[in-house]
Order: structure tokens, then sequence, then C-alpha cells
């Protein structure tokens, strides 16, 4: 039995940004940094002045609503 192993581009990316957090809340990016201000979205990291969130604390944070 062969156990395949998916390439790169079949998983989903590890860190997104806010475009992407809005997009996947159906939200506009403006109401993602009022949610982030107000502490209702998980911690993003910060990457030099970048801003991203781990797609899987999104994912389980769009589980829980």
């Amino acid at each position: 039995m062969s156990d395949s192993i998916p390439s790169v581009d079949d998983l989903p990316p590890l860190l997104i940004d806010i475009k992407q957090v809005a997009k996947l809340l159906g939200v506009s990016a403006k109401s993602v940094q009022r949610m982030r201000d107000m502490g209702n979205l998980p911690k993003p990291k910060k990457l030099g002045r970048s801003i991203r969130w781990r797609y899987e604390d999104i994912r389980k944070f769009v589980e829980r609503l």
C-alpha cells in the first residue's frame, strides 16, 4: 500500500493575510481590523510589518460560529 503525499498546491496556506481572512469570514478587511482590535479573532502573527493569521486558527474560529 502506498500512501500518497499531497502536493504543496493541494494544501491550504499556513498563513493568510487580512484580505484572505475577510474572504473566509464573508466580511470586509475593515471589519477584520475591527474584530482584531476588539479581540474577537484569534491573535495574528506579526512578521516584520506584515500581519498574518494561521489558516488553522481561522478555520477553527469559523467552525465555532
